[in-house]
């Protein structure tokens, strides 16, 4: 059990780190953290992946950090962490306010795997809004 438990808060802590990396904007700790061979899926609404998940940590940077041009401000912020054994699932709220004033919240249910470094290797990201990330 403590041994699961030690493995649950070092996953947690990677996803953690995540967030923080990325509201930095820090690429190259995300590399660090986030599989080479990552499988991002998102459900198609939040404009990441469109219908079929990014494969690959080149595509998903892409198509994550290609909306901020579009944005005067991005907040990504962690509601909840939540881990059990193997498993770390996150609640966030991502709030934008796009160039032409307008601004908006989403809400994203993340679910994630890692490999045998710890590294992030699959998520599976699912938004309530029915609006596109834009």
């Amino acid at each position: 059990m403590a041994d699961q438990t030690r493995v649950s808060q070092k996953r947690a802590d990677v996803v953690r780190q995540v967030y923080a990396a990325f509201i930095a904007r820090n690429e190259a700790l995300l590399r660090e953290l986030i599989a080479p061979d990552v499988v991002w899926h998102t459900n198609g609404s939040d404009g990441l992946g469109g219908h079929g998940p990014m494969v690959g940590i080149e595509t998903f940077l892409s198509g994550a950090f290609g909306h901020i041009p579009n944005f005067e401000s991005w907040a990504v912020i962690p509601l909840k962490v939540l881990t059990d054994g193997e498993i770390v699932m996150t609640r966030q709220r991502d709030d934008v306010v796009r160039k032409d004033g307008t601004s908006a919240s989403y809400l994203f249910n993340n679910y994630y795997e890692f490999n045998e470094t710890d590294q992030i290797k699959a998520v599976w990201e699912v938004t309530s809004s029915n609006e596109p990330f834009q």
